[in-house]
């Protein structure tokens, strides 16, 4: 008789993954497995999708485990990053199911690392000097105002001034049009693909949170680099700062960017608008000879005794145009665009942004929003809609009903004293004037550091 046997097959083989330790771009690990030969290995950043086994085998770098466990490095790592490997093994009859894992972190050489979970991305649209768009971005991990990017609370702020490709994004303009053009952006002296070294406020800074407020920097080199891809952005910034000692810093953010439009320099209203006013302030000025200049403000905002904003409220600025002979301005006033071509009684000029010598300011009748420090947060400028106006025993009444440049409309009202100074004669200083609140000294150290 003749006696036959069967052979065993292989079970699907097991991997072991050990750290040994990490530095600043290498990794180093053992690995050993069981029912097979050779192993094969993956490192890829932690959130990056999971390679499955059959990838791992096929593109994987290969480990000679048949004498027993190997010591592997891992090379060429970012710091202050995190990592995992992922390894697989198959033999003749089996493959793993799934693959072993190990993570870990590379240690950090780094002063601050944001991982942004307060992103803003302000607009600020082209610069036909530079054939750029210019697009002002903040990465922060601790609370970032929405109207100022000023930071709140504990963390670090990441601000970088991004000169890019011009979007098409047409008078409007139109946000969903924007696009931070994808590449490497050096740090170099307003040009195209690079981020600018303005310095100050208004430059690209680091910032982080101290007992004694917020203290930010400047940067002395480093890279900012952007992917996109179906409308995810990712973006790494690695950047030195100007400290004097070569500190390094870091900035993340994956994502999509809603960009906000900043193109006249301000954010507007995003909604209508109904504010009562509580104060009024103004004066009249000598016009075209035939009509004065009523320059009206109305507001909610607290003031000291010289007219300095205090915090938080609204400012309502009219323009008038009235007969100079006539003494009872009371009457409904309508906008006058054409008012470059001369003035109309019973208009208002309607609002817009002006360019003064360099800086943005918007003139005519607009409403503006203003936070608790005293800081022009929003704008609406009134391009139509009728003001109504009496003046009766030093009762000044004011209401109206317009529509903004971007389409919103703004109600506001006033009832209360007349605070107006005929200024037709020359200058006069007995009408308190409503003023911006002053910027507070700035702290600056020797080290390169000052008060945000």
């Amino acid at each position: 008789m003749l006696v036959t046997g069967c052979q065993k097959s292989l079970p699907a083989p097991t991997v072991k993954l050990t750290a040994v330790g990490a530095d600043f771009t290498t990794f180093t690990f053992t690995a050993e497995a069981t029912d097979a030969d050779e192993i094969a290995y993956i490192c890829l950043e932690s959130d990056e999708e999971a390679p499955s086994v059959s990838q791992i085998l096929a593109e994987g770098k290969t480990l000679d485990v048949s004498a027993g466990a190997v010591t592997e490095e891992v090379s060429g790592l970012v710091s202050a990053t995190s990592y995992k490997i992922y390894a697989a093994a198959s033999n003749a009859d089996a493959a793993m199911a799934g693959p072993a894992v190990l993570e870990f972190t590379t240690e950090s050489d780094l002063l601050g690392n944001v991982s942004s979970t307060a992103t803003l991305a302000w607009y600020f649209g082209y610069d036909g000097a530079l054939d750029s768009d210019l697009i002002v971005l903040s990465l922060c991990n601790a609370g970032l105002d929405e109207y100022s990017a000023m930071p709140y609370g504990e963390g670090e702020l990441l601000r970088l001034y991004l000169y890019t490709e011009k979007s098409e994004v047409g008078d409007g303009p139109d946000m969903q049009n924007v696009v931070l053009a994808p590449g490497t952006y050096t740090l170099k002296e307003e040009a195209e693909g690079a981020f600018d070294l303005l310095g100050g406020d208004y430059g690209s800074i680091w910032a982080i949170s101290t007992e004694e407020g917020w203290m930010s920097i400047g940067y002395e080199s480093g890279t900012v680099t952007v992917g996109l891809e179906d409308g995810e952005y990712d973006i790494t910034a690695d950047l030195v700062i100007a400290d004097g000692e070569g500190s390094k810093v870091r900035g993340t953010f994956k994502g999509q960017l809603e960009f906000v439009d900043l193109t006249d320099g301000y954010i507007h209203f995003d909604s209508d608008m109904n504010e009562v006013l509580t104060g009024h302030s103004g004066g009249i000025y000598p016009g075209d000879g035939v009509y004065n200049d009523y320059t009206m403000t109305f507001y909610s905002v607290p003031l000291d005794e010289d007219g300095w904003i205090l915090g938080a409220g609204y400012i309502f600025n009219a323009e008038l145009f009235f007969d100079v002979a006539g003494g009872d301005y009371s009457g409904t006033y309508t906008p006058n665009p054409d008012w470059e071509n001369g003035y109309a009684n019973y208009t208002y000029l309607p609002g817009f942004v002006m360019d003064y010598y360099g800086m943005k300011m918007p003139v005519g009748t607009y409403l503006s929003e203003y936070d608790e420090s005293g800081s022009l947060v929003r704008i609406g400028m009134v391009v139509d809609g009728d003001m109504s106006v009496s003046i009766k025993d030093g009762v000044l009444k004011m209401s109206g009903v317009f529509t903004t440049d971007k389409g919103h409309e703004i109600a506001v009202s006033y009832e209360g004293p007349e605070n107006l100074t005929d200024m037709t004669g020359g200058m006069s200083t007995s009408s308190m004037t409503v003023k911006p609140a002053p910027k507070p000294a700035e702290k600056v150290a020797t080290s390169g550091w000052r008060a945000l």
